[in-house]
């Protein structure tokens, strides 16, 4: 056993030892992470906050990736996604019909009614009219 000097003090060193946190959590793991850097003078912390970063990034990078598969498979299985849902609404022809109505003059909008069978004079407002003829040429194409 070796004697110590006198005047000098023995400090007993602590072993430092680590718990994994639950990889879920990511405010928990960025607090391990955080109690790694203070005790970066361990053999071997350095090691395992670089593996929990690198650890991290495959994970937001498979995430990436599966996100990428599962629309792939959605646009082979034919489901349309948010934004081609959004502009099917903007391209139906009932949509396109009302736009077109809603450009006309007065007197094509008269020869459009004559062209349905529909007497201009007979609606209140110009928008009856327009969707009248919209509801015609929805009922004219889908048979």
């Amino acid at each position: 056993m070796a004697e110590v000097a006198e005047g000098s003090a023995a400090v007993a060193e602590e072993k430092f030892t680590v718990t994994l946190p639950d990889f879920e959590d990511e405010e928990g793991v960025h607090q391990f992470v955080m109690h790694l850097e203070q005790h970066n003078t361990v053999h071997g912390v350095k090691r395992l906050a670089t593996r929990i970063s690198k650890y991290q990034m495959h994970v937001a990078l498979a995430d990436t990736y599966m996100n990428g598969i599962k629309s792939t498979a959605n646009y082979i299985n034919g489901v349309r996604s948010r934004d081609q849902k959004k502009g099917d609404g903007k391209r139906s022809l009932r949509s396109k019909a009302e736009t077109f109505y809603n450009t006309l003059s007065t007197p094509i909008l008269r020869m459009q009614c004559v062209t349905f069978e529909l007497d201009y004079d007979g609606f209140e407002t110009v928008e009856a009219v327009v969707e009248a003829l919209v509801r015609k040429t929805v009922e004219q194409v889908n048979g």
